[in-house]
């Protein structure tokens, strides 16, 4: 009598099977347009500074009107804040950013309006201030003023906020500071809203934003009469190499997140299971 042959010979392997032709494949991965589009925006870029530096020169004296105005009314707002004192100043630094206004305003205002009263030292030592109140002030606006109100609304649309893992805090704080998209006060609040740990969340935030807070007011000083041209050069030197260190700062992290993800699939897989 013929030996049955057991259910392992009898069935071939279905992982060497090949897909079916009709498979349909993957949807391709859709190009930003900056990078399909990268050669017409570098000649539009240029078109522009040539049309600027033409018009420049074609109206010399009205440029220059324009820019003396321009100079004056500026003058004659510093002085008029300088005179209200800086409590009003620095208070307003420390609250209205959490609410939309830029900090940038503030960052490039402080030394010509504070700095020859108060010294520049003094201007950064409490801008420093201003910007951890202001940071710690978001935070606990998103993470328990408005939260329970976000959340009734956001459940109500039939959706539950996000809640990032805490192994990922450090993770999450870094793309959203140095990464370039949203703004100032929309990072306080996702990052808020998102239950990240507030050490982590303050103390990677003012890392990360006092930097340019103190490159544009070491610019702002510059402007002044009596700034300098070196004071100016380090500022733009300081932005120059925070950009840098943001960019690798970011890839770094944007890879450490995609190995993570590989990792992970890769250990939920059926080939790893087996």
């Amino acid at each position: 009598m013929p030996e049955t042959p057991t259910t392992a010979e009898s069935q071939p392997a279905q992982a060497s099977q090949p897909a079916p032709a009709d498979q349909p494949a993957p949807p391709a991965k859709p190009v930003p347009f900056h990078t399909r589009h990268k050669r017409a925006l570098l000649i539009t870029l240029a078109v522009c500074v040539v049309v600027a530096v033409v018009a420049a020169l074609l109206f010399k004296t009205q440029a220059l009107a324009v820019l003396h105005w321009t100079a004056q009314f500026l003058s004659d707002i510093v002085d008029a804040v300088r005179r209200a004192g800086p409590v009003p100043y620095f208070a307003a630094y420390a609250i209205l950013p959490a609410f939309g206004v830029p900090i940038s305003l503030f960052n490039l205002t402080v030394a010509p309006t504070f700095a020859p009263t108060l010294h520049l030292g003094w201007v950064i030592v409490l801008s420093a201030l201003c910007m951890a109140f202001n940071l710690s002030f978001s935070y606990w606006l998103a993470r328990y003023a408005l939260r329970p109100l976000v959340e009734k609304l956001v459940k109500r649309l039939g959706y539950t906020l996000p809640v990032i893992p805490r192994d990922e805090h450090v993770t999450a704080s870094v793309l959203l500071r140095v990464v370039p998209g949203a703004p100032y006060a929309v990072q306080s609040f996702i990052l808020g809203l998102a239950k990240v740990r507030f050490p982590t969340y303050i103390v990677v935030s003012f890392i990360a934003q006092f930097g340019y807070a103190l490159a544009m007011i070491l610019l702002g000083k510059s402007f002044t009469q009596g700034g300098s041209f070196k004071i100016a050069i380090i500022a733009i030197v300081l932005i120059v190499v925070l950009v840098i260190v943001a960019r690798l700062v970011g890839k770094y992290y944007t890879k450490k997140v995609a190995l993570k993800k590989a990792n992970a699939a890769s250990a939920g897989s059926p080939q790893s299971n087996a």
